[in-house]
């Protein structure tokens, strides 16, 4: 683990062990501080700990605070994204989907936290599930959702378009594509600058459009949400 994590490790781990103590295993304050550390674990490569940790706290969110509420809802995207990584699609896939069902009923459809998961689930349907309509169409829900919550040259609105340009790409819809990653470009350089990557990024797929950017197993990489 390098050093500037270690550091970090050992004081959550610290902070974990004392509000065990003080307030019992199960007390919100005491899964927030182990929710900490499976983010921390997640980052420095422990995900198969990072996921025990997770599911101890979604477990017990559940218990205190409810199947809906925010902290259970964001530790199950935190699993979710990880099961993915770990290639557990059909697991992770189920988790999007309650996050989504859930984010819908208590923050409406057009929340940005609703969006997010749905962000999510695209990414995976395009990368692993083979379900590119489904993607396609989660895609476009993300990008109607951000433009008018967030603004059309927002991170959010540029990467989902990036994903459904390069989704589109592979579907032989280069018109499409192309249009898309021109909006990305001219909204990147307009917000972020020339030299910002996700300008670059754009720049760097539009001419790549009739062959599509392409994994070492041959599959489309889509972008994740920061």
């Amino acid at each position: 683990m390098p050093s500037r994590f270690a550091r970090n490790f050992r004081l959550r781990t610290t902070d974990y062990g004392l509000r065990t103590t003080d307030y019992g295993a199960s007390h919100t304050k005491t899964l927030d501080t182990k929710v900490g550390l499976a983010n921390l674990l997640d980052k420095v490569g422990e995900k198969n700990e990072a996921r025990r940790l997770y599911e101890e706290v979604i477990t017990g969110y559940i218990d205190s605070l409810g199947v809906s509420h925010v902290n259970t809802l964001t530790a199950k995207m935190n699993l979710a994204i990880l099961l993915d990584e770990l290639g557990e699609q059909d697991e992770a896939k189920l988790l999007y989907v309650e996050v989504i069902s859930a984010r819908t009923e208590s923050l409406g459809v057009s929340h940005t936290k609703t969006l997010d998961a749905k962000f999510g689930l695209a990414g995976l349907l395009q990368e692993h599930g083979g379900e590119q309509d489904e993607a396609m169409r989660l895609y476009m829900e993300v990008i109607e959702g951000y433009s008018e919550s967030l603004g059309a040259y927002d991170t959010k609105t540029l990467d989902g378009k990036m994903n459904l340009a390069a989704l589109l790409n592979g579907l032989g819809e280069q018109d499409e594509a192309r249009r898309l990653y021109v909006e990305v470009m001219e909204g990147s350089t307009e917000s972020l600058g020339v030299s910002h990557p996700s300008t670059l990024m754009a720049k760097n797929e539009y001419p790549k459009i009739e062959s599509p950017t392409l994994h070492s197993d041959g599959k489309e990489q889509p972008r994740r949400l920061a």
